[in-house]
């Protein structure tokens, strides 16, 4: 038992990065997901209307979520903004982003900044029947933030900042083990401002700027749910003001912005002997062993025998299957997993996790059909040696 439970438990970690082959989903956009994405979300009107820029513009009471560093430079000694801004309105009309935000500049090189982002989803009703009476659900998300900032010399300064962040997404009666997540994150950001230079015709003032912010652990609701990155992202920006007057100002800015989490990895090859370097894809590729060669049901056995496990037909077998991976939208041709008892492999949990299947009293899968119709023969072979022999059956599916 113990055994079959260990090969169990090396067929849900290892099968999927060694020797998988998968078929690519043409429309797989490899989109990145993050925790409280919300948090990506413009509260301001200029940063909105700029395309959500805000690294390197000049100081404002907004100047929290962008670059705190910015404070510094702040010609107001201190201020407060409130926002209110609906979201998703042609949808819905109660999903909204909050935002409450005070700066105060201790002196002329320092300043310290607060601010409260909360983040509605609405209400949510849910029902068994359409005569229930609804069951009321509002998950929100918020933050509460501090950063300090502080000038290095005439010209530049830099800023700390600590947030809060706190996820309730938990459906009462539902998701009875699920609690709100929360988790915290460090800000990091700089910014440069020159001195106001005169021009033939106008006036003018270089800015530049870079913010690393929400950098923390990850987020997560329970203790066997999986786990959230939080929207890590990297702001690097520069522009310049054309001052013409005492009222009338143009300002250029460009800036890059990079979310700094990991994509998704790039299904659809396969290395099929091990040595780190990938191949396309080919469905017609034939079971090979760790050196890319060709096995049959036979030599299948012969591998289960030279490891020297008695598995019990309780997680081998043979031959390739096609599995529905309905989390990222693919097809992925799933390898024996007789071959992950010789062969281990690390990977994360980035796809929907498949199960070895051994006949519908001991096991499931979604499996969607088999690489090789198995004859009588070659069915006889592998129960001999203790492998499933995997086929599609019309009223069933593959067992």
């Amino acid at each position: 038992m113990k055994k079959g439970f260990f090969l169990i438990l090396i067929t849900l970690f290892a099968a999927k990065s060694y020797a998988q082959q998968t078929i690519e989903n043409p429309n797989d956009t490899r989109v990145i997901t993050t925790g409280v994405p919300f948090l990506l979300i413009a509260s301001d009107a200029r940063a909105a209307g700029m395309a959500d820029m805000g690294v390197a513009t000049s100081a404002d009471a907004y100047s929290q979520q962008w670059n705190a560093a910015k404070y510094a430079f702040a010609t107001v000694e201190k201020g407060v903004a409130v926002t209110y801004t609906p979201y998703l309105s042609d949808l819905v009309n109660d999903i909204f982003l909050g935002n409450l935000t005070y700066y105060n500049r201790l002196n002329e090189t320092s300043a310290f900044s607060l601010s409260l982002r909360y983040f509605s989803l609405g209400d949510i009703e849910l029902r068994q029947n359409a005569d229930d009476i609804p069951l009321i659900q509002s998950p929100n998300e918020l933050t509460i933030d501090g950063a300090y900032s502080l000038r290095l010399s005439d010209h530049f300064a830099m800023s700390v900042g600590l947030r809060y962040l706190r996820s309730d997404l938990k459906i009462q009666g539902v998701d009875g083990e699920t609690d709100a997540a929360g988790s915290i994150a460090a800000d990091i950001g700089g910014f440069y401002q020159s001195d106001e230079k005169a021009y033939e015709s106008f006036n003018g003032r270089w800015r530049a700027g870079f913010s690393i912010q929400n950098l923390g652990p990850k987020l997560k609701y329970d203790e066997q749910g999986q786990e959230n990155f939080l929207p890590t992202n990297l702001r690097v920006g520069g522009g310049f003001d054309f001052i013409f007057d005492e009222h009338n100002k143009l300002g250029v800015t460009a800036e890059f912005n990079k979310l700094l989490v990991p994509t998704p990895p790039l299904l659809g090859f396969v290395d099929t002997n091990g040595d780190g370097i990938q191949t396309q894809d080919d469905p017609t590729t034939p079971d090979v062993d760790d050196n890319g060669i060709a096995i049959t049901e036979g030599e299948a056995v012969d591998i289960i025998e030279d490891s020297g496990i008695d598995s019990n037909y309780s997680a081998t077998y043979w031959p390739w299957l096609q599995m529905n991976d309905t989390e990222n939208n693919q097809y992925l041709w799933l390898p024996p997993t007789l071959e992950v008892v010789r062969n281990i492999a690390l990977t994360d949990n980035v796809a929907f996790p498949w199960f070895a299947a051994a006949g519908l009293n001991r096991g499931t899968t979604n499996a969607v059909k088999a690489r090789v119709k198995l004859t009588l023969d070659e069915r006889d072979t592998l129960y001999e040696g203790r492998i499933n022999p995997m086929a599609p059956f019309s009223d069933v599916g593959v067992v």
